[in-house]
């Protein structure tokens, strides 16, 4: 079974300061599998999720799988990527585990049927 990232929402401190022009809606729940190319997160239209915040960088985290596990990249952001609340720049990541980028939006690592 293939892994993916669950939208799991915005914490209350989250900025949600948006883009002019920028329609960007996530749900509670959305899920995105990972592709073999890997998965791009950041607030521009090029990247594969987005999260149109001012605190999330233009390409913020790439999320791929390899070797059987997933593993999450920080691309040099200033407001960061944790996981289960730890700062990380490269980590393995447990499926269960909760990603967080920019300090107020978190996602879950699920496997899909």
């Amino acid at each position: 079974m293939p892994f993916a990232l669950r939208y799991l929402g915005h914490r209350p401190d989250a900025s949600l300061s948006y883009f002019t022009g920028a329609s960007v809606t996530l749900t509670v729940g959305d899920t995105f599998v990972i592709p073999a190319s890997g998965l791009t997160l950041g607030r521009t239209a090029g990247c594969d999720v987005r999260v149109a915040s001012s605190q999330v960088a233009r390409r913020h985290l790439v999320v791929s799988e390899r070797e059987g596990a997933v593993w999450v990249e920080d691309l040099g952001t200033p407001n960061g990527t944790l996981v289960e609340g730890r700062r990380v720049t490269t980590a393995r990541v447990d499926e269960g585990a909760v990603v967080t980028i920019a300090g107020g939006f978190d996602w879950r690592v699920v496997r899909v049927p």
